[in-house]
């Protein structure tokens, strides 16, 4: 089990890849749309835990996940998070107005979404 935690938001992955995030989520940081209000948000293995990453999109497929990916390494920064999965492809969600997610956009993202740079 890996913990993190960031300014309002925290994380876990356990042994086995599966991603859990509880806390605020005003800027997708834990993974779910921010307009949906929780006091808790913990995402299992049915959903972005086992992320199944859409190649062509280069996000993660919220429903219907069919080929799981595991979590090897995450990182909870104030208001966003980042993923390393099983075949070391960098996610990246949560507070993105200055582009600090590496995305080439400025919007807040709640997906997890893979860092093409890193793809290279």
């Amino acid at each position: 089990m890996h913990v993190q935690i960031g300014t309002s938001h925290s994380m876990a992955v356990s042994g086995k890849g599966k991603l859990y995030c509880w806390g605020w989520n005003d800027n997708g940081q834990c993974a779910k749309d921010p307009n949906i209000i929780d006091e808790v948000v913990i995402k299992d293995s049915s959903r972005v835990a086992s992320v199944n990453v859409d190649a062509s999109l280069g996000r993660i497929i919220e429903q219907g996940v069919t080929n799981p990916t595991k979590i090897k390494q995450i990182v909870a920064h104030e208001d966003r998070s980042m993923l390393l999965t099983a075949e070391n492809e960098v996610l990246a969600f949560g507070r993105n107005d200055k582009g600090q997610l590496g995305l080439g956009q400025y919007q807040d993202i709640y997906l997890p979404t893979k860092v093409e740079y890193f793809s290279r």
